[in-house]
């Protein structure tokens, strides 16, 4: 009888795990683990314990694609520096002029406001200052009468010498090639005269003031155009200081 009641109760034990390991078909066991599906179902379990013998089954569930790992920021080239621009050297005080000298930078500088209008250039040479007009305002065609209209650039000429009496100022005369050299010399030999009396009407000394006829012998342009010659034919003041060791 004893051995009847433990046979039942290891039916009643063996029945449930025998009926649950009916209801899993075993899929490609490895080691202690089985994957099996439950009948009529696509569902897969794992069957966890060792095969053959009753265990328990949990539930595999699809697994999820991983989100896309983080992309890295792209890496921008490095932004160039602005070139730092050498610092420019400290200008140096000149030396004080010599008493009885010019400025012929401020001398300058004033007649060039002063000329501007009537279209006379000025500008600093090696040896001082040079004004250059051209006949259009100075004298007509083989004429050695000021035009009026080269009287007021004169006036502002004779008050810069004025302004500054440590300058000089020499006057030349220039033609273009027509009418033959000796023409041409005595031609602006009587043109520069013109200026310098002007200039000592106007109050300047005679001592201060030099005259060069040069005729058709320096051109600044060629003689074989009408605008070349329009160029040659030209009055010239050169300023410099009286005393020769002064600052130029």
């Amino acid at each position: 009888m004893r051995h009847l009641l433990q046979i039942a109760t290891a039916l009643v034990v063996l029945v449930p795990a025998a009926a649950l390991a009916s209801n899993l078909s075993t899929f490609a066991p490895t080691g202690d683990t089985a994957g099996v599906y439950g009948p009529g179902t696509t569902n897969k379990y794992y069957a966890v314990g060792t095969p053959g013998l009753p265990g328990y089954a949990v539930p595999q569930f699809a697994p999820q694609p991983l989100p896309l790992p983080p992309q890295p920021f792209p890496v921008l080239p490095p932004i160039p520096s602005a070139p730092v621009a050498a610092p420019l050297p400290i200008p140096q005080p000149l030396p004080p002029l010599a008493p009885g000298c010019p400025d012929l930078n401020a001398q300058a500088s004033q007649l060039s406001y002063r000329l501007a209008p009537y279209g006379i250039q000025v500008g600093r040479t090696g040896t001082g200052i040079l004004i250059r007009a051209n006949n259009n305002i100075t004298f007509a065609t083989a004429q050695a009468t000021l035009r009026p209209q080269f009287s007021a650039p004169l006036s502002a000429i004779a008050q810069s010498l004025s302004a500054y009496p440590g300058s000089s100022v020499t006057i030349s005369g220039h033609t273009d090639s027509r009418g033959g050299d000796r023409y041409n010399l005595v031609l602006s030999a009587q043109r520069v005269n013109a200026v310098s009396r002007f200039l000592q009407r106007s109050g300047l000394s005679a001592t201060r003031i030099r005259a060069a006829a040069m005729g058709e012998r320096q051109p600044i342009a060629s003689n074989a155009t009408a605008a070349g010659q329009a160029q040659n034919r030209r009055v010239e003041l050169q300023i410099a200081p009286l005393q020769s060791n002064c600052r130029i």
